[in-house]
């Protein structure tokens, strides 16, 4: 990282996953802080402008979204979480892996 970072905050829904993100959480430099569930649940009690940035990297629970789970998360939770002249990055792979298939 090349900027201070006062903490991360991670949503993460897969138990495996969970249980080894605490772990880190507990050795980690900067402060780790680990919410358990879908972001469509935890993402709504989250405080308006608390974030400096956001890497949004999720996987689609279906082939439906698979080309736009990112745009309800954009459109009603990143601006209002964001604190002014925050960053949003986002990532979906799985629209690049199908794209890729097509080459």
């Amino acid at each position: 990282q090349s900027f201070a970072v006062d903490e991360h905050v991670i949503v993460e829904c897969n138990d495996g996953v969970f249980k080894r993100l605490e772990a880190f959480a507990k050795t980690a430099k900067q402060k780790v802080t680990p919410l358990k569930g879908l972001w469509e649940e935890v993402v709504p009690s989250l405080d308006d402008e608390s974030f400096d940035g956001i890497m949004y990297d999720t996987y689609p629970l279906s082939e439906e979204t698979w080309h736009t789970h990112q745009f309800l998360f954009i459109k009603d939770h990143a601006y209002r979480l964001l604190k002014p002249g925050g960053v949003l990055t986002f990532c979906n792979l799985t629209s690049w892996g199908e794209l890729l298939k097509t080459k």
